[in-house]
């Protein structure tokens, strides 16, 4: 009899461990990523301000740069060759992660501080053509600039 209650009460602490050890843990939800993803990559143009000028963007598989500044001249967009700083590019290469549907954090993937620019820019899809950017300069986050896609 003794035997027997003592081979249950085994038995049922066992249980009770092997339940409790294999409980699932939370995983992360990703991991970031060398380059950024194939719906963001391609010529992005801001939206126009009256009596200023556009910027197009080019997101590459490996980097955001290579901007242009375009102004309007007699109904037609012209490249005005200006340089433009480091705001939200990053000419070196970048790492994502794809935090939510349709939302995606970019920072630096060679730890480059730019002094001038952001250190992280956040990106959310709105739709197939239409993105929202928003930059981090240090503790601060800009005003959302949204980009179309360019035809």
């Amino acid at each position: 009899m003794k035997f027997k209650r003592l081979i249950l009460i085994l038995l049922a602490t066992l249980s009770v461990a092997l339940v409790f050890s294999s409980t699932p843990q939370t995983a992360q939800a990703a991991s970031w990523k060398t380059g950024l993803p194939k719906v963001l990559r391609g010529h992005w143009w801001s939206s126009y301000v009256p009596g200023g000028v556009r910027v197009r963007y080019k997101f590459s598989k490996k980097y955001i740069g290579e901007t242009d500044c375009f102004y309007q001249s007699h109904g037609r967009w012209v490249n005005s060759h200006q340089s433009l700083n480091a705001v939200n590019t990053f000419n070196h290469e970048v790492k994502s992660h794809h935090y939510a549907k349709n939302k995606y954090m970019i920072k630096s993937a060679d730890h480059y501080k730019s002094l001038f620019g952001s250190n992280r820019v956040k990106i959310t899809r709105k739709g197939k053509n239409k993105i929202v950017m928003t930059s981090r300069f240090k503790k601060t986050w800009s005003k959302p600039e949204t980009l179309t896609r360019a035809k």
